[in-house]
Parts: C-alpha cells; structure tokens; sequence
C-alpha cells in the first residue's frame, strides 16, 4: 500500500481493506485508531430502516403461527378422541358377537355406560354382566335357544309341553318361544 507523509499505509482516503474509507484527513496523528463511517459509497437501505416494523411484522406471524398451532393441537386432539371411541366400539362389537345380542344399536351404548360407569371392568366382564341383568337383549341368553326359521308354524303336541314353554318364554325373554306359549294356549 501507498504510504502518505505521516507513514500510515492507507491514510488520506484511501479505502481499508474492507473498501471502507477511513475518517481523518491524512496525517494519521489519530495514533492509530481507525473508525469505520458509512458514508457515500455504503447507502442505507429501506430494510436497514425498517427494522421495528419487520420486528412487529414477525412477532405478528408467531402469533398467527402460535394460533393455528393451537387449533392444530385442538383438532389433533378431538380426531385422537374420535378415533378413540371407534375402535372401543369396534373392540365391544368384536367382543359382542359370541353372545349375540339381538341389536348392536342398543347393547353397545350399554356396554359403553357400564365401562364408564366402572373404569375397573373390561369389555368381557361388562358384557357378562349385561347379559345377566338384560337376558332379552340377547338371543338365546337363559336357554341357549335363538329364534328359528318356521317357529310360527309349530304345533304342541302334549299338554306336558305347554309348561315347559311358558318356562322357557319367561325365563329366556325369547319373544319366539313367548308367542309359540301363547298359539299353544290359545290352541289348547
């Protein structure tokens, strides 16, 4: 670098290694202390300028973004809960097909109300229980007798049978065997 008359390279307005140019006229009595001016050739920028309101631009989008975060955590959280409840219901209905209840529509919510009633009951002993206390919600659940195809044309043929099918009728809830009681009555 060129040396002016005081001997500091670079004095005198020629720029810094940074292309900067360096403050002080050109006798470099400054003892050496180089302060760094933006000046003509470096001109300021609108975004140099505007810095609060990018800053106020940006605490604005973290509180967009921090809302739908929220909304994304609600959402995320009700479909966990749906999600939830059907496969609950999937599992009681799986459970419910070896005892054959006469209609999924009205055990399951049963079945549902008992396991929230005791949270301590799984699915196997809430549907055992159930079908102790509302053996009419299942086929068969006293007497192991469903309903049959042609139980409407049966015929009694001894008296004898007319007692054991009011027993039957009473003690299995079975609305077949309770109307092939009252045809043989009325037969009777």
């Amino acid at each position: 670098m060129p040396q002016n008359a005081g001997g500091t390279p670079g004095a005198g307005g020629v720029g810094t290694p940074g292309g900067q140019p360096r403050e002080g006229g050109g006798s470099g009595s400054d003892g050496g202390a180089e302060t760094t001016v933006i000046g003509e050739d470096t001109p300021l920028t609108t975004e140099d300028l505007d810095w609060r309101s990018r800053a106020l631009k940006a605490e604005e989008e973290v509180k967009t973004l921090t809302a739908q975060l929220t909304q994304s955590s609600t959402a995320l959280s009700e479909a966990t809960t749906r999600i939830n409840a059907i496969e609950r219901t999937a599992s009681i209905e799986r459970s419910l097909r070896a005892s054959r209840p006469r209609s999924f529509d009205t055990v399951v919510p049963l079945i549902t109300q008992l396991l929230d009633a005791d949270g301590s009951l799984i699915v196997e002993d809430a549907i055992a229980s159930l079908v102790r206390e509302r053996p009419e919600l299942f086929i068969g659940a006293a007497t192991q007798d469903g309903p049959r195809i042609g139980t409407m044309s049966g015929t009694i043929e001894e008296t004898g049978q007319l007692a054991s099918l009011a027993t039957q009728a009473r003690e299995s809830g079975n609305r077949n065997l309770l109307l092939k009681y009252l045809r043989a009555r009325r037969k009777g």
